[in-house]
């Protein structure tokens, strides 16, 4: 897709959007909010150029989809992994479930911030919505105060999201503003997967809000559908509500979803920011009184590693996109057919299992001495000379190890390099020029330099972080 259709794909939904009832409506489907200029969210919308035969199959596969994660959610048996020793709380904390090491006070977002709270015992619930990760009850032991929303929930929330997914169905269907194709794409999104899940979301938050009292929602913010529905429900509590956002992860270049719905409870009152490259960003961008402000991350480790001992080994880093996996993953299984001066390590997303997506991917055949199955530990960063990456955060903690990174462009029209404002030159097109920057240590890259300046994206978190919350 090229960047004049995106922008009158994006002109379209605006539009639509910018009735506050529709958007009531449209804050359930994700379609009505491309989330990034990247391959795997702009599929959705290459359906525009499909034909209605297309589009009704499509539609009729959505929908069998939905009646059977339906039927399996009522006989699923829910877990219910929640601690609530108080009704009344100053903070409410929005996180994810992606890993049981990365949780409560080691959470990737929160870290700092929770150990903080509980030095000057200041009561906070954290909600934690679950991504498909089996918990180990042992964590549980000594933690209270935490919610867990899961993927499937009681019989009665579950048949009001069939119920409310039916309705939007028929709402869209009628809709006059929409062309027959705008319909069928639509409608075929509203049964699906993510719209079911946004429907479920807004109904475990609403019912767990009406039951606690709370000062201030501090939430994850990238741009997602169920942020914005979050922080509606929050203001529907009460308008008083402090609703703050917390960008954690980065942003790439003409991602602007994440900028939308200014002047609406669907945004959040305060931004905070991974560090000043972001807060500038959000300062461009913010056309109300939203305040932003730095407060570092507690993603990555921010010791700077020299390059000593560094092995020939490049470090392979997908997204936690199957698609992403895919593309890496196979552009250096062709590059090990020609070249064998390099070995690969492919280290996936805690989200994703190496076993499973290689089944996924029907990748059984490679050599184990020239591709390492990562174990997501330091070690990765500690012995690495170089990173492959494509829209990774990751990228900027291999720099932080003295890794120099080279970007997979497969010339698409939007480039989806995390760091593509550093004007680094790191562009690979092909395995040969992978060859050319690795067999002569030629990456062109200082990286002492890079090391320095990467710290702009991602700080040390502030040590005054209560008088920012």
């Amino acid at each position: 897709m090229k960047e004049n259709e995106l922008k009158i794909i994006q002109d379209r939904i605006d539009f639509l959007n910018k009735n506050i009832s529709l958007l009531q409506k449209n804050i359930f489907v994700n379609w009505f909010f491309p989330l990034k200029p990247h391959p795997f969210y702009l599929k959705k919308y290459e359906k525009l150029n499909k034909n209605k035969i297309s589009l009704f199959f499509s539609l009729f596969k959505n929908f069998l989809k939905i009646l059977i994660i339906f039927f399996v959610n009522i006989f699923k048996p829910i877990s219910r992994f929640k601690n609530m020793k108080d009704t009344n709380y100053e903070y409410v904390f929005i996180s994810h479930h992606i890993s049981n090491k990365k949780i409560f006070d080691e959470d990737s977002y929160y870290k700092d911030v929770f150990k903080t709270l509980k030095e000057n015992k200041i009561k906070f619930l954290k909600i934690y919505l679950n991504h498909k990760i089996k918990m180990d009850k042992e964590i549980l032991i000594n933690e209270d105060n935490y919610y867990f929303l899961e993927k499937n929930s009681t019989i009665g929330i579950e048949i009001i999201c069939l119920i409310e997914t039916l309705k939007l169905f028929f709402f869209y269907i009628k809709l006059k503003e929409l062309s027959v194709i705008e319909k069928l794409i639509i409608i075929s999104e509203v049964f699906s997967s993510d719209t079911y899940s946004n429907l479920r979301i807004n109904f475990q938050i609403k019912n767990l809000f009406k039951k606690i009292n709370f000062k201030k929602l501090i939430c994850t913010f990238e741009g997602f559908n169920f942020e914005k529905i979050i922080f509606a429900q929050s203001k529907s509590k009460d308008i008083n509500i402090k609703n703050i956002g917390i960008q954690h992860a980065s942003i790439i270049k003409n991602q602007n979803s994440i900028y939308k719905l200014q002047d609406t409870n669907f945004f959040p009152d305060f931004i905070f920011t991974s560090g000043v490259y972001y807060e500038k960003l959000f300062k461009t961008k913010i056309i109300n009184n939203t305040a932003v402000k730095t407060i570092g991350s507690n993603k990555f480790n921010f010791t700077n590693y020299k390059n000593h001992n560094k092995e020939n080994l490049c470090l392979v880093l997908p997204e936690a996109i199957l698609s992403e996996c895919d593309i890496l993953f196979n552009f250096t299984l062709k590059y090990l057919k020609k070249y064998d001066n390099l070995k690969f390590i492919w280290r996936l997303h805690p989200l994703m299992n190496i076993k499973e997506t290689l089944k996924k991917l029907s990748i059984n055949n490679f050599s184990s001495e020239k591709i390492i199955l990562s174990s997501n530990y330091d070690e990765d960063f500690f012995k690495s000379k170089y990173c492959l990456y494509r829209g990774s955060t990751s990228v900027i903690q291999s720099i932080k190890y003295s890794i120099a990174p080279l970007y997979l462009n497969l010339k698409e029209d939007f480039n989806i390099d995390p760091i593509i404002d550093l004007n680094l030159n790191n562009s690979i097109n092909s395995i040969d020029d992978l060859y050319n920057k690795t067999k002569f240590e030629n990456s062109g890259i200082n990286i002492e330099k890079l090391s320095f300046k990467i710290n702009e994206y991602f700080e040390k978190p502030k040590q005054n972080i209560l008088n920012l919350l």
